[in-house]
């Protein structure tokens, strides 16, 4: 009856996290953002889109998970981001 967040590193900012990605591939990254009216529109052509505009409050408030209990009952710790930034972007280089 409890929920288990599987190991989360601390959270930060989506400014942040995508600072940390331009690090590694070293190159600005250009963002834009659509809001929920945009999403729905997608939505009409695109599945995945259909389903984010229900999860835009984990963009427009804070969304902290905590998995504190996971971590102390399966004795795991989280991936830091900058790992985590690392291995998924030299696993796209090697798929492409």
């Amino acid at each position: 009856g409890k929920a288990w967040h599987v190991p989360s590193p601390e959270p930060v900012t989506q400014k942040t996290f995508i600072e940390e990605i331009e690090k590694y591939v070293g190159k600005k990254i250009s963002i834009r953002t659509a809001g929920g009216l945009m999403l729905r529109i997608m939505g009409l052509f695109s599945p995945v889109m259909r389903e984010l505009p229900e999860m835009l409050f984990q963009w427009n408030e804070d969304f902290v998970m905590d998995s504190t209990r996971f971590q102390n009952t399966f004795e795991m710790k989280p991936t830091p981001f900058s790992e985590a930034i690392r291995m998924t972007v030299d696993f796209v280089k090697r798929k492409s």
